[in-house]
C-alpha cells in the first residue's frame, strides 16, 4: 500500500497478534553476534535480505518467493520451550494473516521433520543448520522476528531494541506508524495497554476470554 493511505487503513480488519520471546537461547545454541545485513532500529524499510534454505524434503526455497504477501519471518530451534508454545498462534496467523516462515537454527533434518509431526506445524519450515541466516538477521536470543511486507521490506522485528518486541513479560506487539504508515498489517487495540515507549508506536494485544495472555 502507499504511504499516502491514512492510519485508518490498518483497521480494515482486525485480528489480535502477540508474539513473545525467550530472554535467551537453549542451551548449546550460541549465536555469533556478528551483525551483517540488518542494522538494529535504523533500517526498517529496506528490502530484507533474500536467502535460499532447504525444507525437510531437501526443496530449496527463498524469501524472494513470497514476495506479493506478508510474511512473519521467525527464528528458532527445535530446543526452544517458548517456540514450541507459540506454534498454535504461528499456526492460525499463516491461515489467516501471514506467511509465515520458520527457520530452525541448527538441528537434523530428521530431529526437524519429527518437530513438525508432533506439533503438527501447518507453516513454512526451513533449514538452517550452519546458522547462517540467521547471523545475516542478527539473531540473538530465540524465537526472534521479523514482519516483511508484500515489497519484501523489513517492516519491524529482531531483538528489543527494534520495532518488534518479543518478551517474556509483556504480551505486546508494538507497530511503528509515521514513515512506515504503508503497510496494512492487522490488528487490534487494547483498552488496557500500556502507554507505548514512542508517540508513532501503536499497540496491539491478544487476550482469550479465560485465559491468561500469553
Amino acid at each position: 500500500m502507499e504511504g499516502g493511505k491514512s492510519l485508518k487503513t490498518w483497521l480494515l480488519k482486525v485480528v489480535s497478534l502477540v508474539v513473545l520471546c525467550a530472554p535467551v537461547l537453549a542451551a548449546g545454541e550460541a549465536i555469533e553476534l556478528s551483525h551483517i545485513d540488518i542494522d538494529i532500529g535504523t533500517d526498517f524499510g529496506k528490502i530484507a535480505p533474500d536467502f535460499s534454505l532447504p525444507d525437510v524434503n531437501g526443496n530449496l526455497v527463498t524469501l524472494a518467493e513470497f514476495r506479493g504477501q506478508d510474511v512473519l519471518l521467525v527464528f528458532g530451534n527445535t530446543r526452544c520451550p517458548h517456540c514450541a508454545t507459540r506454534i498454535p498462534l504461528l499456526n492460525e496467523l499463516n491461515r489467516n494473516e501471514f506467511k509465515v516462515v520458520f527457520v530452525a537454527l541448527g538441528g537434523t533434518k530428521e530431529t526437524i521433520a519429527r518437530y513438525i509431526e508432533d506439533l503438527n506445524i501447518r507453516f513454512q519450515m526451513l533449514l538452517d543448520p550452519d546458522r547462517s541466516v540467521g547471523r545475516k538477521y542478527n539473531v540473538q536470543r530465540v524465537p526472534t522476528g521479523y514482519i516483511i511486507d508484500q515489497n519484501g521490506q523489513v517492516m519491524m522485528g529482531g531483538p528489543k531494541e527494534s520495532g518488534l518486541l518479543w518478551t517474556a513479560s509483556s504480551p505486546v506487539l508494538y507497530i511503528p506508524s509515521g514513515p512506515l504508515l504503508h503497510h496494512s498489517i492487522p490488528f487490534t487495540i487494547s483498552d488496557s495497554h500500556p502507554e507505548p515507549d514512542e508517540s508513532n508506536t501503536l499497540t496491539a494485544i491478544k487476550s482469550t476470554p479465560g485465559e491468561t495472555p500469553l
